[in-house]
């Protein structure tokens, strides 16, 4: 089964050019399940492996994670069978007849439109916090995730046309629009601010101390400091930045089908799950917008 785990990962990362840390997450997942089969079967578990083998692992699952992380296992799990029944390793996936957990699906809670503005509000003007400032305002008016942030180049910008050019999941490139304010910013990031800390040559748009792209750790630490500063969470991260965003505009009237190509969603569901409009926000548009709820009784 090892040397087929090894050939499934390579595909994953070669044929479907998925990125590396979802690769990872694939072997490490995988590699937990090959862990507790050796100790099950004597002989070859490919060959022996059924449904309930399947359901005993996830017995073993149960005790020791969370829902979760088993249907993440389990979605592992699935497309390795899937892979292994269309090159004939196996005639069927045992994963076919398992349900999936069931998950809780929490709303995501995404900053006020008063608590993004604070975020976006430059207290001073030295180069650090400037890019930091700059780097919570781009977030907040594209949506994109600190993956795109980090991986963005300074020819990803187009400052004129108020365009980002973001290479998302999937090696997608998707360009986006970004607002006047954040534009005039990052002009002026480019111009006065990003040569100031440039030590050598970098494509990257933003910097670290180092001179270096920026690292996401990093991100995320002065992300979580300010959060705490300004009294908006415990543990402000940058994804929710990108819940606000989707929230604000659907909000503020944007249709769901424009803020899925907008973030990026294969699917409008995942789209679905990234709003949080309340009933009376819903209940205004409602009355705006349908032609018998203009109609006096």
């Amino acid at each position: 089964m090892k040397e087929h785990l090894t050939h499934f990962l390579d595909h994953l990362a070669y044929e479907r050019r998925l990125s590396t840390h979802t690769v990872e997450a694939y072997r490490a997942d995988l590699e937990h399940f090959l862990y507790w089969a050796r100790a099950r079967f004597k002989g070859d578990i490919i060959s022996e492996l059924n449904h309930y083998h399947l359901r005993e692992y996830l017995s073993f699952c149960h005790d020791r994670l969370k829902n979760v992380s088993i249907a993440r296992h389990l979605s592992a799990l699935r497309t390795f069978f899937k892979y292994l029944v269309r090159l004939q390793y196996i005639k069927a996936s045992p994963a076919d007849l398992i349900e999936n957990p069931k998950l809780s699906k929490p709303l995501p809670k995404p900053v006020s439109v008063d608590e993004a503005f604070s975020l976006c509000k430059a207290t001073n003007e030295d180069v650090t916090s400037f890019r930091n400032y700059l780097m919570w305002e781009l977030l907040y008016a594209s949506g994109i995730r600190i993956s795109e942030l980090v991986g963005l180049d300074v020819d990803h910008i187009d400052c004129k046309s108020r365009l980002i050019r973001v290479m998302g999941k999937g090696k997608k490139e998707r360009i986006l629009p970004i607002h006047h304010t954040c534009a005039h910013m990052l002009e002026k990031w480019l111009i006065y601010y990003r040569p100031l800390m440039l030590k050598h040559e970098e494509s990257a748009l933003f910097l670290g101390e180092r001179g270096e792209r920026i690292h996401p750790r990093v991100i995320r630490f002065i992300l979580r400091s300010l959060g705490k500063e300004l009294a908006i969470a415990q543990n402000l991260h940058p994804h929710r930045l990108r819940h606000s965003y989707a929230t604000h505009m659907l909000e503020s009237g944007a249709d769901l089908r424009s803020i899925q190509e907008l973030l990026g969603h294969t699917t409008i569901s995942t789209t679905e799950r990234y709003v949080d409009v309340d009933l009376s926000s819903l209940m205004k548009q409602y009355d705006a917008a349908h032609p018998h709820a203009k109609k006096k009784c």
